[in-house]
């Protein structure tokens, strides 16, 4: 699967730098709540309610980093597109 992020960076000069990123990966992990977007563009059809219990994780910040390629002052912020 290859993902898209857009990925904002703030300038010395207080201006921020808009890129898109592109990721290759064999598993996408899509913790964007109930409404999901990622869902939508993965799946493409709407929540339901299936009575499953959820599991929730703290991500280091350093390893989304490395894994995107960013340096510290990039921010991964959204998912535009998958496929």
């Amino acid at each position: 699967m290859k993902a898209r992020f857009e990925v904002q960076t703030e300038q010395e000069d207080g201006s921020i730098l808009v890129e898109e990123k592109v990721v290759k990966a064999k598993l996408l992990i899509a913790a964007d709540g109930m409404r999901s977007q990622v869902r939508k563009l993965v799946v493409g059809d709407e929540p339901r309610d299936l009575h499953l219990i959820t599991w929730n994780a703290i991500v280091p910040t350093d390893s989304i980093r490395s894994t995107l390629n960013l340096n510290a002052s990039e921010t991964p912020c959204r998912t535009l597109s998958s496929g």
